[in-house]
């Protein structure tokens, strides 16, 4: 049975046996990770969370979803170019459609930055964090969507193959790359069936997870590691290698 503080704030619940979980203080954990996290991870648009029960079980895991996006240079905003003007986006659209190469331009994509060009989305991943009853700590696992290059961009499919989702999840982010450059696949990254969902995805190995969560409760004081921080201190250390980051959010109070 989980520990309380003197203030008996749940959101301060000490675990009995930190760094490892049982599915109880599992499930305590995610939900006051949502709780927190939620409304950060939802602000900007692009991603989604939220708590899945498994159909016919009673089992739960966190989902967290991450539309991918990479930039195109040859497709510019043209209302970020020429503002609010309707008479310079229809003159732009037409010289766009017919160029007049004696004509000067300021729309030129080839000394374009990677912040000038359009970002277009190119996939999305679902990223679940489930219960290992074996290790007794969370696990990640990942579903890498990539978009179909038929032309209506419409369509998506699942891959597991290591080039894809390391293309997928990189973006242009040298700082993702690095990341999971060390991951190395086929050592840390794996293929494993989902424990609720029974189907093949890809996942981060468990088997430094209690040994990494040490450490970050050796940098605080005994137990200071409880329900609410968790996911969060987990997330931290693992998450990065395959592209998922923490939003920041105000400290609690």
């Amino acid at each position: 049975m989980a520990r309380d503080n003197n203030n008996n704030n749940s959101s301060s619940t000490l675990l009995d046996e930190y760094p490892f979980l049982t599915y109880e203080e599992f499930t305590r954990c995610i939900r006051l990770f949502e709780d927190r996290f939620g409304a950060a991870i939802r602000a900007d648009g692009s991603s989604n969370i939220s708590i899945v029960q498994g159909r016919g079980s009673r089992a739960q895991y966190l989902q967290i979803t991450k539309r991918l996006y990479k930039r195109d240079g040859e497709k510019r905003s043209i209302e970020e170019e020429l503002g609010d003007s309707n008479s310079d986006v229809e003159e732009l659209a037409m010289s766009l459609e017919d160029p007049d190469p004696t004509r000067p331009t300021n729309h030129d994509t080839s000394t374009a930055t990677a912040d000038d060009m359009l970002p277009i989305e190119s996939g999305w991943v679902d990223y679940h964090v489930a219960y290992s009853a074996g290790w007794r700590v969370p696990v990640l696992y990942l579903q890498v969507f990539v978009r179909s290059n038929d032309g209506t961009g419409q369509s998506a499919h699942a891959t597991m193959d290591p080039t894809a989702i390391s293309d997928a999840l990189l973006v242009d982010d040298k700082d993702v790359r690095d990341s999971l450059a060390a991951v190395e696949f086929g050592g840390a990254l794996g293929i494993q069936d989902h424990p609720v969902l029974g189907q093949p995805f890809t996942y981060l190995h468990p088997c430094h997870t209690a040994t990494l969560l040490r450490t970050v409760g050796a940098s605080f004081a005994k137990d200071a590691v409880g329900a609410a921080e968790y996911v969060a201190a987990w997330l931290s250390l693992v998450g990065p290698a395959v592209g998922l980051t923490l939003p920041s959010i105000p400290s609690a109070s």
